[in-house]
């Protein structure tokens, strides 16, 4: 869901063009990703210390590999999701 467009903006003008150290990467994300992302930030918000709570408890009972939320295809948004669903 998270696809971008990575466009290289010159950091001052008139720094050499040709030198890649004077370009930084801006990523352009769609316009409802944007907003899908503050409404899920603003709807886990009044959960943050239960999540943190239950996502140390879960590092510190060494997660097993077999888990879900263990796995290397998992991202952040898998583990809070779990984390979410345990509280």
């Amino acid at each position: 869901m998270k696809h971008g467009i990575v466009v290289l903006l010159l950091k001052k003008p008139g720094l050499d063009v040709t030198d890649l150290k004077n370009f930084r990467p801006i990523t352009k994300l769609s316009t409802i990703f944007k907003i899908f992302e503050r409404v899920t930030l603003a709807r886990l918000k009044p959960f943050h210390h239960q999540i943190t709570v239950v996502c140390s408890q879960l590092i510190a009972n060494d997660i097993q590999p077999r888990q879900p939320f263990a796995r290397q295809s998992m991202v952040l948004s898998d583990v809070l999701t779990m984390a979410v669903l345990l509280l």
